[in-house]
């Protein structure tokens, strides 16, 4: 029973583990096609994808800064300066 129960915690962690780093390969992929549509002009497919990186759960300070461009492109200036905002307040050294 020790040696079943064991296996099992073992297998949970590995499916975890491989969780995570599929998700963070998953977070990459859309952040490389997000740029790449921005690059292309699409701000609304690039604002999409930024967007659904946050909402998984992503806070970082590279995406929202994208994020704000891409809403400036867009002429959305107070979400925008928002998302400057979050971006400064997650990585302030970048000034």
């Amino acid at each position: 029973m020790i040696m079943k129960t064991n296996k099992m915690t073992v297998f949970a962690f590995i499916i975890a583990f491989c969780s995570v780093v599929f998700a963070g390969d998953m977070q990459d992929e859309l952040f490389n096609l997000a740029n790449k549509q921005y690059e292309a002009g699409n701000f609304d497919s690039a604002a999409t994808l930024y967007s659904q990186i946050i909402e998984s759960g992503t806070h970082d300070a590279k995406v929202y800064y994208n994020l704000g461009n891409v809403r400036f492109r867009q002429k959305k200036l107070g979400e925008a300066i928002l998302n400057f905002e979050k971006a400064h307040w997650l990585d302030a050294s970048d000034n």
